[in-house]
């Protein structure tokens, strides 16, 4: 695929299922999130496209531990010698040091197809992780990018938040938009794969304090302006528990 400019700076480089992105800053190339095992090879690709190299990402950011999300995060992480960022609460599945919860079985999903799914699906592979961590950081790169904890999908999940552009929030799996519904993880497919369901409403509505005129998410498109304000009218939608 082409590079897809989301705002300055900011660019999808992997979609379908699921999504990746570059920022690109004055320390290189940040990667966040890295999809599915054997992606990557056209992650690299679309970099490419933008006149880059994998060699030139300095950071991978992982928003949490889910398959989908670092499935290749080793392959690139050898590719790039980056710095690999992620969830102190996810970085022990992350490393292969504990293995990743089951389907939320609250979901009548989660007791029949995620059953399926974890019998059939591959096998998490462990990769590295160089630096844990924890809400309210402020990472020194791309102007200072904010950490947000933002649990209930994993029990680590991390937002973050950049500082450009009116304000950029990549959401990974905290949040889901199409058109002007957003809202977190809960529903029939995302909500079998959520491990605490309340505490991920809890987590949207703490993403919706926070101003920002851009969303970026794990799966689906783009809200490309006035997203914080989109998320904060879809509030009613998921009261808090």
């Amino acid at each position: 695929m082409k590079a897809e400019r989301i705002a300055d700076g900011v660019h999808r480089v992997l979609k379908g299922y699921v999504n990746a992105y570059v920022v690109e800053s004055d320390e290189g190339l940040i990667l966040v999130d890295t999809g599915m095992p054997k992606k990557a090879g056209p992650i690299q690709e679309t970099i490419r496209d933008m006149g880059r190299d994998a060699k030139d990402i300095g950071h991978i950011l992982i928003t949490h531990h889910h398959l989908d999300h670092v499935g290749s995060l080793t392959a690139l992480a050898v590719l790039s010698g980056a710095t690999v960022y992620a969830p102190a609460g996810d970085a022990p599945v992350i490393r292969g040091d504990r293995k990743p919860p089951g389907p939320n079985r609250r979901k009548v999903s989660g007791k029949t197809i995620g059953r399926v799914v974890e019998k059939i699906g591959p096998d998490q592979p462990p990769s590295k992780v160089d630096e844990e961590l924890h809400d309210m950081d402020v990472l020194p790169i791309a102007g200072g990018l904010r950490v947000i904890a933002s649990p209930g999908h994993t029990a680590g999940h991390t937002s973050f938040l950049l500082d450009r552009a009116g304000g950029v929030l990549i959401a990974g799996d905290a949040a889901g938009a199409r058109g002007d519904k957003a809202g977190p993880p809960t529903g029939a497919l995302f909500g079998m794969f959520t491990e605490d369901l309340d505490e991920a409403v809890r987590s949207f509505h703490k993403l919706s304090k926070f101003d920002f005129e851009v969303a970026i998410t794990g799966h689906g498109n783009a809200i490309t302006s006035g997203a914080s304000e989109i998320f904060r009218r879809n509030l009613a939608r998921f009261p808090l528990p």
